[in-house]
């Protein structure tokens, strides 16, 4: 989860890789899989590392009810 000013972005923990889960937060807006080294930008969605990774995170919809995060 990413949370920008008023904007919340939320993916989920796990690499499309080879499915890893994202545990190093690298700086504040870029995850990196334990598995294999890919960095996942959380802003663009876009994977910075392996250069030329084309593949891309879909955001999870979400809502806020009541002050509370909702993964719909």
């Amino acid at each position: 989860m990413l949370q920008k000013h008023e904007k919340i972005i939320v993916y989920k923990n796990e690499c499309k890789h080879q499915g890893g889960r994202f545990k190093e937060l690298q700086d504040d807006c870029r995850v990196k899989c334990p598995l294999h080294g890919w960095v996942l930008n959380l802003e663009s969605g876009r994977y910075e590392e392996p250069i030329g990774g084309q593949q891309q995170q879909i955001p999870l919809n979400t809502k806020v009810d009541n002050q509370e995060l909702v993964i719909l």
